[in-house]
């Protein structure tokens, strides 16, 4: 193929898509509202947990590194 045949091809040739037209009763504006009070059925996670989790895996992933560069270190230096 040329390099012109290329830019023809179908997987390369820019297609321009019609945006999809409006739902009707949907406020757009509403969606991206913050400080919105959640309905009693929604969950939102408690994130001091979730921090602590991240925190402790963090931990846990340097300490596993660690120790692999110990077992590497000892397999050169036998």
């Amino acid at each position: 193929m040329t390099a012109k045949q290329c830019l023809n091809h179908t997987w390369l040739r820019v297609s321009v898509t019609p945006t999809p037209p409006p739902v009707p009763g949907l406020d757009e504006s509403k969606l991206f509202e913050k400080g919105k009070k959640k309905k009693k059925n929604e969950q939102s996670l408690d994130k001091k947990r979730l921090k602590k989790f991240v925190i402790r895996r963090r931990w846990q992933k340097a300490v596993n590194a660690i120790l692999a560069l110990k077992r590497m270190g000892a397999l050169f230096y036998k």
